[in-house]
């Protein structure tokens, strides 16, 4: 077998055991991926919620390579998976593995999975609206759509909502907040009635 060429019955989805050594290899791979984590996003917070079972990592993997990771919750009224952070590591990058690792999700879920990403037309940087263009690009490609007029900001950054299965008609505001609180309120404080707003 090539390189490039997966056999998608070799790679699953493993659960990151829930201990001080996993959690920070975890969050090392995400400080890399997800910049802002390390000095905005509140990273204890979400170990907490992680630690209680809120929050669900995992691995892509064949059993003894980590090929990415994801962070997700449960979303039961909608009976789809929010995923907070999605990546392939960078020596697998453009090979299939992203599309794999959403394929692995979506089999986790009822009807699908709702996730974020930073909108392009808030970067004056050429390279970032770059980057952030194509992340679009690829989740178009595999069967998501940005839900139209939702543009909001978390902690700062402009971010648009994309999901892959018919949603109802909502407040997204209001529904973001509810799925963040589910994280934030660990600590007994509803965090995203401030942190998330509507642009």
């Amino acid at each position: 077998m090539k390189k490039n060429e997966w056999s998608h019955d070799d790679i699953y989805l493993q659960e990151v055991p829930i201990d001080k050594s996993n959690l920070r290899m975890l969050f090392d791979y995400a400080y890399i991926d997800f910049p802002f984590l390390k000095d905005t996003f509140p990273s204890k917070i979400v170990k907490s919620a992680i630690k209680k079972g809120v929050l669900h990592p995992v691995y892509l993997t064949n059993g003894s390579e980590v090929y990415g990771y994801a962070l997700y919750q449960n979303v039961p009224e909608l009976k789809c998976i929010h995923v907070l952070f999605l990546a392939i590591l960078p020596p697998h990058r453009s090979s299939g593995l992203g599309s794999i690792l959403l394929e692995r999700l979506k089999q986790l879920s009822g009807n699908g999975l709702i996730l974020e990403v930073e909108d392009p037309e808030t970067t004056d940087s050429d390279e970032e609206l770059s980057i952030r263009t194509r992340r679009i690009h690829f989740y178009e490609r595999n069967g998501f759509h940005l839900i139209p007029d939702v543009k909001l900001s978390h902690f700062g950054y402009a971010i648009q909502v994309m999901t892959d299965f018919n949603h109802p008609n909502q407040d997204w505001l209001l529904f973001h907040r509810k799925l963040y609180n589910r994280v934030y309120r660990i600590y007994g404080v509803s965090l995203s009635t401030f942190s998330l707003k509507k642009r």
